[in-house]
């Protein structure tokens, strides 16, 4: 017997838009950005933080604000690699006398400037965080092509300050410093009774002559001594 199409769409379980839509939401908002450590760096558009010199590459982070934009950069000689890591940004490349192209990139995409490349880096309405590897100093021979699209915005002092400790743990290991569920207080009252009542047990089974100078170990619920092996009260033998 042919079945029917319409009774397998209504057996089979359709997702629910609204739901996966909020569930996205929420844990877009909870992730937050990338802490990364080390002592921050004002520029026009936002912070770097100093990276790897090498004598041949060197990286760097670096944090763009919504609504910022670089100058028209050029280099004849050095490359430069762009790797988004949160948020988007808008590049637009121009090389020689070809018309310039604008592209978005999003979180993981990574952007290469070759040599010879005009280009020029924007955000729209949210901050962007990218990894940026280039050769050895880049940033010494650049060459700042036009500047009259450089748009800068007030730096908060707080964006300057190192992240502590705490801060890239709490981000390595999310889990640490949350209350996890342990059941209902009924199930956690019977566990703890339960724990009592073993711990009971153990001090009750524990031989009466605690080895010299281990005064309380009974009282401990340990055993004064070990089950194998070969000792004495004046110790091992």
């Amino acid at each position: 017997m042919a079945t029917n199409m319409t009774d397998l769409k209504r057996r089979r379980r359709q997702p629910n838009v609204r739901a996966i839509k909020k569930h996205s939401d929420i844990v877009r908002g909870a992730a937050g950005g990338l802490v990364v450590g080390g002592a921050r760096e004002k520029t026009p558009t936002g912070v770097v933080v100093p990276g790897y010199v090498g004598k041949t590459f060197e990286t760097y982070y670096e944090t763009m604000l919504a609504g910022t934009s670089t100058a028209s950069l050029r280099h004849d000689k050095k490359d430069r690699t762009v790797r988004i890591i949160t948020g988007s940004l808008f590049v637009l490349v121009q090389k020689g006398d070809e018309p310039g192209s604008q592209q978005r990139a999003y979180a993981g995409d990574e952007i290469v400037l070759e040599r010879g490349v005009t280009y020029r880096l924007a955000t729209s309405k949210e901050n962007c965080e990218f990894f940026v590897c280039q050769s050895a100093k880049y940033s010494a021979t650049l060459e700042v092509v036009d500047d009259s699209s450089l748009t800068t915005k007030e730096i908060n002092e707080s964006l300057l300050q190192e992240p502590t400790l705490g801060q890239r743990v709490s981000q390595s290991k999310p889990s640490d410093g949350q209350t996890r569920r342990r059941g209902s207080k009924a199930k956690q009252q019977l566990m703890a009774a339960k724990g009592a009542r073993n711990s009971a047990q153990v001090i009750n089974s524990a031989p009466s002559d605690p080895v010299p100078g281990r005064a309380g170990a009974v009282e401990a619920g340990v055993s004064p001594r070990p089950s194998q092996g070969r000792f004495s009260d004046e110790g091992a033998g």
